[in-house]
């Protein structure tokens, strides 16, 4: 699996490279990156995640009036999450998540609007099925999901916190690929997440 990953980022590297400090932490809980987030959301183990697959992605973050574009690659298994974050085919972050803990190696120069263990905890919100992650919210939070207004063939996934919304998180299709709108209001930021392929 870890040698499937490498070759896979290797090639995105270079693909989008054509178009255009290390530390570790425990597995268990990490806190949002905002100070004003009242609550903690775990990095859970990669076989809770209930997917075996890689996929190429292009983010759009939205913060603080900015726009920022990256290319990521997330590759899942049940022994492992990978995430490699690219800028213009630069390899920015890479980051390892297993049950033993959660490795992030960063660039020396890494854009202030990428906390990559953020990205991490959205991307388990996209992708882990509901359930589980109904059964790792703080008492006071829980998950609905519905389908959109205006897309019954796709996903709504509501997050909220005390009466208070946190995510919202839309996926819909677009020619056969996902397109994920996520929306984090407590800090607040939105992610766009277009899937460029996918590999089982």
């Amino acid at each position: 699996m870890k040698k499937r990953f490498i070759v896979r980022s290797l090639l995105l590297t270079i693909g989008f490279s054509m178009l255009g400090a290390c530390s570790t932490t425990p597995t268990r809980a990490t806190h949002l990156s905002s100070e004003r987030s009242l609550i903690q959301w775990p990095l859970l183990s990669p076989s809770l995640w209930a997917q075996d697959m890689s996929v190429q992605q292009l983010l759009t973050i939205q913060a603080g009036g900015q726009q920022h574009q990256v290319q990521a690659i997330l590759d899942i298994s049940p022994q492992a999450v990978h995430l490699v974050i690219l800028k213009f085919g630069r390899r920015l972050v890479t980051i390892e998540h297993t049950d033993a803990g959660t490795r992030v190696d960063k660039d020396a120069y890494v854009p202030d609007f990428i906390d990559a263990r953020q990205v991490l905890q959205d991307m388990q919100l996209v992708y882990v099925p509901q359930a589980t992650i109904q059964s790792t919210l703080p008492e006071q939070c829980g998950i609905s999901v519905q389908s959109l207004p205006d897309d019954s063939t796709g996903e709504r996934r509501t997050i909220q916190c005390a009466g208070q919304t946190v995510y919202q998180i839309d996926t819909r299709m677009v020619n056969g690929l996902s397109a994920t709108q996520l929306n984090n209001t407590r800090v607040p930021y939105t992610i766009q997440i277009d899937t460029l392929q996918v590999q089982p």
